[in-house]
């Protein structure tokens, strides 16, 4: 998930430019270890988009042909490609051609500068999960481990978040609340964790791997 934060920021800071909506597959690097429950917090990677002002799309599930349009971009590229010197630079100039410019439908990058934490707070307040307690009467949002308290061991909770106090709220299955609390990790450094980008690692694998 970091080497993607990475590599995004990256993209963003060469053209100044970041996206309005950015549309992947549901791949581990984009959707994080909660993809496999049935409602899933956003991951650390849609709170990085939200917090840059950008929303982050997720095809649906079994259905790759909505990212077609991408993959037949990669396809003309292996086709048309062969490793000219400025080959590469050369067909993106002819692909782009007819498109309009990128200032349309996009806003400037400024990096940190440009993130809120309250839009991020904003994405979870749309939020609602249900999570089972554990036997240590915990639960576990981005694999970081949230009390609720040894009498609910084995139970599900309903879990929420309160954008304006910045809080998780976590209630029984009746609606009753049973705690409210900080998730004093949750922050700018933690969502822009820095990690080195492949190409600044020794033995650095030719494509970026999902952590």
């Amino acid at each position: 998930m970091r080497v993607v934060v990475a590599e995004l920021a990256q993209l963003f800071a060469t053209t100044g430019l970041v996206p309005r909506q950015l549309q992947t597959d549901r791949g581990s690097c984009f959707v994080g270890a909660d993809d496999a429950r049935a409602a899933a917090v956003p991951s650390r990677l849609t709170l990085w988009l939200a917090g840059l002002d950008i929303t982050h799309r997720l095809i649906p599930a079994g259905r790759p042909q909505h990212n077609g349009a991408v993959e037949r971009f990669h396809g003309g590229v292996a086709y048309s490609w062969q490793g000219e010197v400025d080959g590469l630079a050369a067909l993106i100039a002819v692909w782009n051609e007819p498109r309009p410019p990128l200032s349309e439908g996009h806003h400037p990058y400024r990096g940190r500068a440009g993130f809120a934490l309250e839009r991020v707070w904003g994405l979870l307040g749309q939020t609602r999960v249900m999570r089972q307690v554990d036997r240590g009467g915990r639960i576990s949002l981005w694999n970081r481990p949230v009390w609720v308290g040894r009498q609910m061991v084995g139970q599900a909770v309903i879990v929420t978040f309160d954008p304006d106090r910045q809080e998780v709220v976590i209630c029984d299955a009746h609606e009753r609340r049973l705690r409210q609390a900080a998730l004093p990790w949750l922050t700018d450094d933690w969502l822009w964790e820095p990690v080195a980008r492949p190409d600044q690692r020794a033995h650095a694998p030719d494509r970026p791997q999902c952590p």
